[in-house]
């Protein structure tokens, strides 16, 4: 199956570069194409994306999560 990620960044969220860093290389290392993008320009590409992940700093036990800045601006 091909498919492609859009890895979509917020700068201001303090996530460290060496974070970043490893998670483009590790991708990239499984040769799947990986499109990187600022979230500012995300309402530009949501018209291409099926599907949505993403990391959270917490899970709660009543199933909500704890995100980074950005997140529920992606969510919505």
């Amino acid at each position: 199956i091909q498919f492609e990620i859009v890895y979509i960044f917020n700068k201001t969220n303090g996530v460290d570069n060496d974070s970043k860093d490893k998670d483009l290389e590790f991708l990239c290392s499984l040769n799947i194409s990986v499109t990187y993008s600022l979230i500012v320009n995300c309402s530009s590409i949501f018209s291409q994306i099926t599907k949505v992940f993403l990391r959270a700093k917490a899970i709660l036990s009543n199933g909500s999560f704890i995100g980074e800045i950005g997140n529920s601006l992606i969510a919505n």
